[in-house]
């Protein structure tokens, strides 16, 4: 056994690494990939120099698309998740830091004077079992930052993000976990979480980020779309490649092919294994017992075994 050495290769577990850089931190996502472990694969793998679309059919936040943009390879990016498109659509915007500077001191200034009669949409129905999960003055105050938030025109989406993850913290949910359940009633009597300090730390620690991705990302273009890849590919994908001088050879080689390759498998796999287990066809068209098919000689066994069982 000794000339059996066990090797330790550390290269892949990034313990010490922060994960949160650039825009990775801007929101927390379940099973969200380790960017370096993104980073290394497209180091070690992708042709150079001929690599021209990277292509991540279930993005989940866009960690790959944020780690081809800064190799500056485009990408498109698929997820069913609504929240996962507008985490990943966000995480590669470049932003123009001084429009959100400015926009965010503007919701600050406003925050200051806030009063409950200011909030214009104090109708939560649309929640499922909403006083299940929240507090009523919790509820305004998210009201409010959303009653902000949709006067910042392009940018938006920036903010909400920020939004997304203080509505999570300040619900009646177990944080820790992203399974929801909620907390003890011994818990929820003293758990007063401050909303708004809550969104302005998450929007300048986003900030943050955003300025060390500005400065790494390279010129590219990323797309995320929502859709099921097993069901169709939208007319919008088939038009911006026509728009971009793509042929029909080009479009259909490098985004049809790609794109159908889960339906493609399932069929293959379906039509191979329908042929392997026939048995019958040999029962038709071949006599000669020795060119019997290894399904039908099985299935012979089978049907002697269970002939077997029924006498004895």
């Amino acid at each position: 056994m000794e000339q059996y050495k066990r090797i330790v290769d550390d290269r892949w577990s990034y313990k010490i690494a922060c994960t949160k850089e650039y825009t990775h931190g801007y929101h927390v996502y379940p099973a969200m990939m380790i960017p370096q472990i993104a980073r290394a694969i497209i180091d070690e793998f992708y042709p150079k120099d001929k690599c021209e679309l990277l292509f991540d059919p279930y993005c989940g936040s866009g960690t790959s698309l944020v780690e081809a943009s800064l190799k500056g390879i485009n990408s498109i990016g698929i997820d069913l998740n609504p929240l996962a498109r507008l985490i990943a659509k966000v995480k590669t915007t470049r932003y123009n830091v001084e429009d959100i500077n400015r926009l965010f001191f503007d919701i600050q200034s406003q925050l200051m004077f806030y009063s409950e009669a200011l909030v214009l949409n104090t109708n939560f129905d649309r929640i499922s079992n909403y006083t299940y999960w929240y507090s009523k003055e919790n509820l305004l105050k998210l009201s409010f930052l959303s009653q902000l938030i949709d006067k910042c025109g392009d940018y938006i989406d920036f903010f909400n993000v920020a939004l997304s993850e203080v509505v999570r913290e300040v619900s009646f949910t177990r944080n820790g976990e992203f399974k929801r359940f909620r907390m003890k009633e011994e818990k929820i009597k003293s758990f007063r979480p401050n909303v708004f300090r809550l969104f302005e730390e998450k929007v300048l620690r986003n900030i943050g980020g955003l300025l060390e991705y500005n400065k790494a990302a390279r010129s590219c273009r990323t797309k995320v779309y929502g859709y099921n890849s097993s069901v169709a590919i939208p007319n919008e994908i088939i038009e911006s490649a026509k728009v971009d001088g793509a042929s029909e050879y080009k479009i259909f080689a490098s985004m049809i092919i790609p794109l159908s390759k889960p339906v493609i498998a399932t069929i293959g796999l379906i039509v191979f294994l329908a042929k392997w287990n026939d048995w019958n066809t040999s029962l038709i068209y071949i006599q000669d017992p020795k060119l019997y098919s290894l399904q039908y000689l099985l299935q012979k066994i089978l049907k002697e075994k269970l002939v077997n069982i029924t006498k004895g």
